[in-house]
């Protein structure tokens, strides 16, 4: 996973690099970030110099309208905006209590949304996709981790990358933290919605083979068609090793 210099507080990195099945993932293909300040001019022409073809917005209606995605309006983007979660089930005090019984409760109730989002990932382009949340890790977190499972990644090797894009966030973190303190807000709810990532992601992927076998099975459960396993393929790997493994990751 390779950091692209924006500048603070951008931040976007390109899952291209890591591996799977002993061949490095194709770069310039998938990028993930967070978005919480509009793009300037310069810094989308800094992402066109990336590749940048698409934009997968998964913020809520609240979000989006609080701060608008500067992408969408860009006539050389394709732009698809598909909240995971909405006003009711976003996380507050008394009705979450962890990242991991969030990741569940986005799984659970949001697979259509997650199905859709994995489907718009790997629609057959030119140039790279930039899947983003707020932050940048949770939500944007499990669409890459379901991409990457398509893709034949094991799920200790989803498990390492989730791992390295919440550090990659922990100064994003932190400034909302310091917010959080100013404005007197439930500390103790903001750092239990701020921790743990990794057991979180581990729980989500056992859920999904305890539930539906593997990835693909959940996925297709949900509406995706049967053959995103050989798009993520075609998408990400290298000719080379295009044919991953039936079904996607297991436990």
């Amino acid at each position: 996973m390779r950091a692209i210099e924006l500048g603070s507080p951008h931040l976007v990195h390109d899952v291209g690099g890591q591996e799977i099945r002993g061949a490095p993932l194709t770069r310039g293909r998938l990028l993930r970030g967070g978005f919480t300040t509009p793009y300037a001019p310069s810094t989308i022409d800094l992402l066109r110099g990336q590749g940048l073809t698409a934009v997968l917005d998964l913020r809520s209606d609240r979000e989006a309208g609080k701060v608008p995605q500067t992408l969408a309006a860009q006539p050389d983007m394709s732009y698809r905006r598909l909240p995971i979660g909405d006003e009711a089930s976003r996380p507050q005090p008394g009705r979450c209590a962890s990242l991991a019984e969030l990741y569940l409760r986005h799984l659970e109730r949001h697979g259509r949304a997650l199905a859709e989002a994995v489907t718009f990932v790997l629609e057959p382009r030119d140039g790279a996709v930039l899947v983003h949340c707020r932050t940048g890790r949770d939500r944007t977190g499990l669409v890459v981790a379901l991409t990457l499972g398509l893709a034949g990644a094991r799920p200790q090797d989803i498990v390492a990358h989730h791992a390295r894009a919440a550090e990659s966030v922990a100064p994003t973190v932190a400034r909302r933290r310091a917010s959080w303190l100013a404005k007197g807000k439930d500390i103790g709810f903001f750092d239990a919605m701020n921790s743990g990532a990794v057991p979180a992601m581990e729980q989500a992927l056992s859920w999904i083979t305890r539930e539906h076998g593997d990835i693909a099975g959940y996925l297709t459960a949900h509406g995706a068609p049967g053959s995103l396993r050989e798009r993520a393929a075609r998408r990400l790997l290298p000719p080379a090793t295009d044919a991953a493994p039936r079904g996607g990751a297991r436990h």
